[in-house]
């Protein structure tokens, strides 16, 4: 058996950012995480934002990553402008909404809990800053690969179906969808959940604290 432990990611450990920029490219398509290590750092500085990653116990490799944000105003209404009409709700100043950026997980250690273990340590930061709702646009992945069950099951929504989002989503140069290359032509989800204080005890997963998890 082998041990994991997921831990939020800090910008001094620069051998973890180079594996996580290169599980998103793997994984989720050339260019659809942070392009560059200086702007994952910039990310990671912005205390609105954060990631998290399992590591191997030992010898620390990376077996999935993930990172959620929360949105501004200005953010929101972004992001309300790429959906149709009345998608999603008028803004409500009680609480900022999260959006979760990306999740994935090495092919090799999926189905041991690990994608679940790190949405769990989303929402546990989500709700430790008081965050209502989370969204996230999902696109289609390889078979036994895509998140949408693991969304689904920890009680995310479809919104709405988005056929050919990504088309008219701008891209950054050089980005390459693993399905269609460049444009993207996928079908978006929208799904949505609904945030309320954690009733479980769980511990809300901050910089230094770790969860340990065997896998099998």
């Amino acid at each position: 058996m082998s041990q994991y432990t997921i831990r939020r990611v800090d910008g001094s450990d620069r051998r973890t950012l180079d594996q996580i920029m290169r599980l998103f490219d793997q994984q989720l398509g050339l260019g659809t995480g942070p392009g560059t290590r200086a702007q994952m750092l910039q990310d990671l500085a912005d205390p609105a934002f954060a990631a998290f990653a399992a590591h191997s116990v030992p010898p620390g490799t990376v077996l999935g990553a993930a990172s959620v944000r929360l949105l501004t105003a200005e953010g929101y209404r972004r992001l309300a402008a790429t959906l149709p009409p009345d998608t999603l709700p008028a803004w409500d100043d009680s609480g900022r909404p999260g959006l979760l950026d990306l999740i994935a997980v090495d092919p090799a250690h999926r189905g041991h809990r690990v994608g679940k273990r790190l949405l769990d340590s989303l929402l546990g930061w989500l709700r430790g800053q008081g965050c209502r709702d989370v969204y996230v646009l999902h696109w289609p992945s390889f078979p036994g690969a895509s998140s949408k069950p693991l969304l689904l099951s920890a009680g995310f929504t479809v919104v709405r179906s988005l056929p050919g989002y990504w088309s008219s989503d701008p891209m950054d140069a050089g980005s390459r969808c693993l399905r269609c290359g460049r444009p993207c032509h996928c079908t978006a989800d929208l799904l949505h959940l609904p945030l309320t204080p954690s009733s479980t005890g769980r511990t809300t997963i901050g910089s230094h604290e770790e969860v340990s998890e065997s896998s099998p």
